[in-house]
């Protein structure tokens, strides 16, 4: 899993983020599972594999639902990589 995060450097606001879910195949090569975003849409929304098109989670209506929704989407990213871990893929 990688979660990355872009802060202001003065107030170190959380303006963006992303948290993506990756396997390996059997020849090395990363194919994203799923990741959930705050780029290019003004949303908070899930990409499924190979980072399909956005579904809407939430609408960023102010800065400050970012660090609730990055810590909502660690939460349900590691809930999907155990679910695949356990062999139970939706």
């Amino acid at each position: 899993m990688v979660i990355r995060r872009v802060r202001l450097v003065r107030s170190g606001m959380l303006v963006e983020f992303a948290v993506v879910l990756a396997q390996r195949d059997h020849r090395g090569k990363s194919h994203e599972v799923m990741s959930i975003d705050t780029r290019n849409h003004g949303t908070v929304h899930r990409h499924g594999p190979g980072h399909g098109p956005p579904e809407t989670i939430e609408e960023i209506s102010s800065p400050n639902i970012l660090e609730r929704a990055l810590s909502e989407a660690i939460d349900e990213t590691y809930a999907a990589y155990n679910r695949i871990i356990e062999g139970n893929i939706e």
